[in-house]
């Protein structure tokens, strides 16, 4: 315990409090921890009637040992040879330890020294398989480790039961580019197979899988980490306060292996069954290296197939710089989610997901700038039942913020929730698409959406809200929402624009919105859609501006209001000085997420904003809205194209 003087200031005490609450707090994850890791350790020695933990000791270099805390090991193969130990610990050496290593049920790997031991597989693929540490059955943990340069993956946890990763780092890994069979019923045409991960376990044991500060960056080719169970199993992911940086893909985006594109965090589920618990909190996710031209991209990407369930709670990353100039990379999803079922494979048994995404930070590339093709949370639902929440997020300068797809047979409810938010197209835009080889079904097409106190600018291309598809049903509630069009020198085309094929079966229900600065509030190219939006705001009192068929589609905007609502969010888009300060926040050294994530939950506080440059008096002449039509179509066609590509 630390004191301090009588006579110390205000400001002095506060500090020595806040420190003493960092070492507390510091202390109590420590304990956690390391309680984590001896609960494996404590079960295998109850159940081999062990009565205390053996440890054995290894030096990369040292000449002569015999496995004693004075005399250590020289190599891994020798701890390899010596089985009968619990806990084998790493001292640090300027020399790697080759060969990698495997670990049993109750073992563990602890690095002690000025800087984490280092354990590769450089050479030899037939040693260990090329990993750097495969784990062969149970529950084991390893801390402080730096592996690096393995033919195969880093980490393989394929048969584990529990794993927990605290201070690990995995480096180049992955490189002879080898690719594995998906080890699950997951047939789809062309896409059986998975890029080998810096860190991977396809697993059909029931367990939890753990990461704590973890680094996982210049791989050579596949996902950072790929999690996948199958096969009934229950399990639980926990990724925590990680970095993932520096990644790429060898492979073109046609390749045919199962989501092919760079990516830091894939986890899937395959079987019925099988349910994933998922938490993602607190991550650092950026700079994606050299890919080949077009390649995918994803931040986080998860998804359930063939009647498994999935959970996610996604929360507090943050994620940036997956698209440069120079990267190669085509297209990107900060935060991808799919809810995917081949009947051919399941019968009946449809895939379910549950998402909650909150109080993150995605910034992608920065305006003013080419329309770099991104989005910030994309969800595909196809055969499945998808409910996905995204709250409180900050999303800046993406192509669509929002965009969720629909095909075959799906049943979807988003929910999206005092967001703070910048698009070159829209805000939310979903339409229907192809899964194939099951064509969609519009009757069994629903999507429910709730669009609530959000701030959005932006709309360009093709307006805050648009849509492109044939539902059997679909309802869009919008209220308390400040949508302005004006972007870094644009106008928006519309508040909502509806493109052919469809909409038929679309609703959209709002009230009480600021909808400003708009060529047209409602462009309707589809038809069959209605449209009750009555008692908003729409930059006039002389109320809203539409193109809509009267034969085919519904529209009442009775009622405008006589002026703006108070918008809810703290922040205004318009504010360049807010909008820099936004953008160092995202584009900072990485460090724990407190202060960052605080700035997200504080977004929605205070409600005694007032509002300005809320006029709506500017309007595009009808060639250009033309132009914009003409656009907005053959992006809904690239999107239909680009899933069939995914795929």
């Amino acid at each position: 315990m630390k004191f301090v003087a009588k006579n110390a200031t205000i400001e002095q005490r506060t500090n020595l409090n806040s420190q003493q609450r960092v070492e507390v707090k510091s202390s109590s994850n420590k304990k956690d921890e390391d309680h984590q890791c001896n609960i494996c350790q404590q079960k295998a020695n109850k159940q081999q009637g062990n009565k205390k933990t053996d440890k054995i000791y290894v030096k990369a270099g040292f000449i002569g040992g015999s496995g004693t805390k004075d005399r250590p090991f020289g190599s891994l193969s020798q701890v390899q040879n010596n089985r009968n130990w619990k806990t084998v610990v790493i001292y640090y050496s300027s020399l790697p330890l080759d060969g990698g290593i495997s670990l049993r049920d109750g073992q563990r790997i602890v690095g002690k020294g000025l800087d984490k031991p280092i354990i590769t597989n450089s050479t030899n693929s037939t040693t260990n398989n090329g990993y750097g540490i495969i784990v062969e059955n149970g529950s084991v943990c390893i801390k402080n480790i730096h592996v690096d340069s393995t033919q195969n993956s880093g980490i393989n946890y394929d048969a584990a039961i529990n794993i927990t990763l605290t201070d690990v780092e995995v480096t180049n890994a992955n490189q002879a580019s080898l690719i594995v069979p998906i080890g699950n019923n997951f047939n789809l045409t062309g896409s059986n197979n998975a890029e080998t991960a810096s860190i991977q376990g396809q697993n059909s044991n029931d367990g939890v899988t753990r990461l704590v500060r973890v680094t996982v960056t210049d791989n050579f080719t596949g996902p950072g980490l790929y999690d996948a169970p199958y096969g009934g199993a229950k399990r639980w992911l926990y990724v925590l306060d990680s970095e993932f940086a520096r990644l790429k893909t060898v492979l073109a985006p046609s390749a045919p292996v199962f989501m092919v594109g760079v990516t830091a965090i894939l986890a899937s589920a395959f079987e019925a069954g099988t349910k994933h618990y998922v938490t993602l909190k607190g991550n650092h996710i950026h700079d994606f290296a050299l890919s080949p031209n077009s390649a995918f991209a994803y931040g986080i990407n998860v998804g359930s197939f063939n009647g498994a369930k999935g959970y996610y709670n996604i929360k507090k990353n943050n994620i940036y710089g997956l698209i440069t100039a120079t990267n190669g990379v085509g297209n990107a999803s900060y935060i991808n989610g799919t809810t995917a079922t081949l009947l051919t494979d399941t019968g009946s048994e449809y895939s379910k997901s549950t998402a909650k995404i909150s109080n993150n930070i995605l910034t992608h590339v920065p305006f003013p700038a080419v329309y770099y093709d991104g989005d910030g949370v994309e969800w595909s639902t196809f055969n499945g039942e998808s409910k996905v929440t995204i709250k409180k997020n900050l999303l800046q300068n993406f192509f669509n913020d929002v965009q969720t797809i629909h095909g075959a047979k799906a049943n979807t409810e988003v929910n999206i929730i005092e967001n703070f938010a910048t698009a070159g197209n829209s805000f939310y835009t979903f339409s229907t698409a192809i899964f194939p080889p099951e064509p969609t079904d519009q009757v069994f097409l629903n999507n429910k959406v709730s669009i609530n106190n959000n701030q959005f600018n932006g709309g360009n291309a093709a307006g805050a809200i648009s849509t492109s598809g044939q539902f059997n049903r679909c309802i869009v509630e919008m209220k308390a929402n400040c949508f302005d069009g004006t972007y870094h020198g644009n106008t928006g085309t519309a508040i909502i624009t509806s493109s052919p094929p469809g909409p038929s079966g679309v609703q959209f229900i709002g009230h009480y919105n600021n909808f400003t600065n708009y060529a047209l509030d409602i462009n309707d190219l589809g038809g069959n859609s209605t449209y009750y939006l009555q008692k908003n705001w729409w930059g006039s009192t002389s109320g809203a501006t539409h193109n809509v068929p009267p034969a085919t589609s519904v529209i009442n905007v009775n009622s405008p209001l006589k002026q703006p609502i108070i918008c809810q969010l703290t922040a205004t888009c318009n504010d360049e000085a807010t909008n820099q300060d936004q953008r160092q926040l995202a584009t900072a050294k990485y460090k724990p997420m407190g202060e960052e994530s605080k700035i997200v939950e504080t977004i929605s506080t205070n409600k005694n904003l007032t509002n300005n440059n809320l006029t709506n008096d500017i309007r595009i002449n009808p060639r250009e809205l033309q132009l914009r039509t003409n656009d907005l179509i053959a992006y809904f066609e690239s999107i239909k194209q680009k899933v069939i590509n995914r795929w």
